[in-house]
């Protein structure tokens, strides 16, 4: 079965319906999970970040935030995986290499670790990586 790495770019795709582009893209990541073709790893991060998002885009709607995404995301076929002094350190070095965040480098010392691609629709995380590495929605092939 492949493996796959998904960042909160990727699920926030699963669970905003208008305007997400190559949101197609990432659901069919989803549904090739819940149909046992891939299998789908985060960092525990992952729920933090898509919680955030979902918080500030009711927050800019002027609504009360949403539940039932989160839930869904819980009930989602996605491997949780907590970040050790060694992956963070791993993070750390590569947050300042390529100038990005540490929580967005957790995601590559994920895909490192298990060997297999992380997939993003952040540009800015995928320019410094090769592509067998990290997979931009809309630009390279997803496993699905």
């Amino acid at each position: 079965m492949t493996r796959l790495v998904v960042d909160s770019s990727i699920v926030v795709r699963w669970m905003l319906h208008e305007g997400e582009p190559h949101r197609e893209e990432a659901v069919a990541v989803l549904d090739a999970a819940f149909e046992e073709r891939v299998e789908i790893h985060a960092p525990a991060l992952l729920f933090f970040e898509v919680g955030n998002a979902l918080a500030m885009k009711a927050r800019r709607l002027g609504r009360s935030p949403n539940a039932r995404p989160l839930s869904d995301l819980f009930g989602a076929p996605v491997r949780s995986h907590e970040l050790d002094l060694e992956g963070a350190h791993r993070a750390l070095t590569l947050a300042g290499d390529h100038r990005l965040t540490f929580y967005d480098t957790t995601f590559v010392v994920l895909a490192e670790r298990l060997d297999c691609p992380l997939v993003t629709a952040d540009v800015a995380l995928a320019r410094p990586f090769p592509r067998s590495r990290v997979r931009l929605l809309g630009r390279d092939p997803v496993p699905s």
